[in-house]
């Protein structure tokens, strides 16, 4: 897997918390975190390493709290600003979090005025503004952050075509990978047959890239009805398909594997909804909770494929460890309606956002 390294740049003593949230957000998504922090302020030649971690970085993150920071006295700046310059000036791919007013509110009544600026609030009001014309996301605490930095990785990654770094010995054999290559054409070739199938769907029932397809236990009780009634009525509201197999208008095969297939390869996006059921692992044996496993294999075609999934978790149900590491949204299976619209509300946005350059393409 290619790492990223993620430059973060911010005041320090007023932001460790917020600080150390990024930092453990970076390294949860797999990435390495970078930053100059402890520096002590004033030495050129400290910020001609800034600026070399700067350039080796993929990424670089400010977080902006209330604070304006140590001033460089050549240029009356505070060193964050001068990286966020130095930065722009290198087109870094960059992201800012910035603090709301009701959590500067919180940190004064907790720190006192330390946290708040009171010698140069008019450069931090510039850099604010600045800072707020780009790439922006703003925070009352510290899961707001690690959400942040989630969200503007996956979408920066995808972005940019960044180099990141690889493990010398991670690095394949390239004969398996030509084999690989081999097997993965072939398998794939498999599914033009569907073409004809897929082009119908697209040209007279839905968009590829306004369909979602719904992974979820087809369970008829309250719970599950409410929940695919809200999933379905926000996906709806923002201008796009959800595609349930076990629909009627959606039946395309006689086998309940090629009816699968032509499902998902007909949708561009799906969200997965996870809650975990009683299962007999074997004759005789206790009940165990797990997650409905066809659920994890639908979630694994989207993912091999390079296709978004947005992963609903029930608060009380198990995740696999294998599909720990990924960002979840969590809600309550007894009460869908309050959270789960906030969340497909913010996956769609980004969709949006992070397509808005380009050009949907259904290849298979």
């Amino acid at each position: 897997m290619k790492k990223l390294q993620i430059f973060v740049s911010s005041t320090y003593l007023d932001l460790r918390d917020e600080r150390q949230a990024a930092v453990e957000a970076i390294l949860t998504a797999g990435h390495i975190p970078a930053g100059m922090e402890l520096f002590v302020a004033g030495d050129e030649s400290q910020w001609e390493i800034i600026k070399e971690w700067i350039d080796g970085s993929d990424i670089y993150c400010l977080i902006l709290g209330g604070r304006y920071g140590s001033i460089e006295p050549k240029s009356g700046l505070s060193y964050t600003e001068k990286e966020f310059d130095y930065a722009l000036s290198k087109k870094k791919p960059l992201f800012s979090i910035v603090i709301n007013d009701k959590a500067i509110e919180e940190k004064v009544k907790k720190d006192g005025t330390k946290v708040i600026e009171r010698s140069n609030q008019n450069k931090l009001d510039f850099f604010r503004d600045k800072v707020c014309s780009r790439m922006v996301k703003f925070f009352e605490d510290t899961k707001d952050i690690k959400l942040a930095v989630y969200e503007s990785l996956n979408y920066l990654s995808k972005k940019h075509n960044l180099s990141g770094w690889v493990r010398a010995d991670s690095i394949p054999d390239p004969k398996k990978v030509i084999e690989e290559v081999d097997r993965a054409t072939s398998a794939l070739s498999a599914f033009r047959q569907y073409d004809p199938i897929l082009k119908n769907i697209w040209d007279n029932r839905r968009a590829y890239d306004k369909s979602i397809f719904l992974m979820m236990p087809f369970k008829n009780t309250v719970e599950y009805r409410a929940t695919y009634k809200i999933i379905r009525e926000v996906c709806e509201e923002k201008g796009y398909s959800l595609v349930r197999i076990d629909q009627s208008e959606e039946q395309h095969s006689h086998t309940l594997w090629e009816n699968l297939v032509i499902n998902m390869l007909s949708c561009k996006y799906a969200i997965a909804v996870y809650s975990s059921e009683p299962v007999v692992d074997r004759p005789g044996s206790d009940l165990r909770v797990f997650p409905n496993p066809n659920i994890s294999f639908e979630f694994g075609f989207f993912k091999a494929r390079g296709q978004e999934v947005c992963l609903l978790r029930d608060r009380s149900s198990y995740v696999p460890p294998d599909m720990q590491g990924f960002l979840w949204y969590d809600f309550d299976i007894k009460n869908p309606d309050v959270s789960i619209p906030e969340s497909i509300s913010r996956f769609i946005d980004n969709l949006n956002e992070s397509g808005a350059e380009q050009v949907a393409s259904p290849d298979r």
